[in-house]
């Protein structure tokens, strides 16, 4: 069933929306986006945003040490790409992933700083 569904999403296939979407996806490879909003709440924006930005960097490195670092190598989840060859392979962009697919490091990171968000509202 994942696998129809993700090759249905496959076909919604659009030039300018391929590029848009490949590059909105590279924002989140890393934590690159919430690293930088991180540092700018610690650096740039008004004193008031630094433990936020602090408790984000936090979240964020406890999130690599738990998703990447244990979750992905305990579940082991073949990603569905390398399951299944016959996926577009837009931008060699499967070329480049090694690591397991679950739990995904992109919502994992988003997690982290919605709920650092949340957390400072709480204080």
């Amino acid at each position: 069933m994942e696998l129809k569904i993700l090759h249905w999403f496959e076909e919604l296939h659009n030039p300018v929306l391929d590029f848009l979407m490949y590059q909105i996806t590279c924002l989140g490879n890393g934590g690159l986006i919430w690293l930088v909003i991180a540092a700018a709440m610690l650096f740039v924006l008004p004193k008031r945003y630094r433990k936020t930005g602090a408790t984000v960097v936090a979240a964020l490195l406890i999130s690599l040490v738990i998703c990447n670092g244990i979750m992905k190598n305990l579940y082991q989840r073949v990603r569905p790409f390398h399951a299944d060859t016959t996926f577009e392979n837009l931008y060699r962009v499967f070329d480049r992933i090694y690591d397991w697919s679950f739990p995904s490091g992109h919502t994992s990171a988003h997690w982290c700083l919605r709920h650092s968000f949340h957390f400072q509202d709480c204080i």
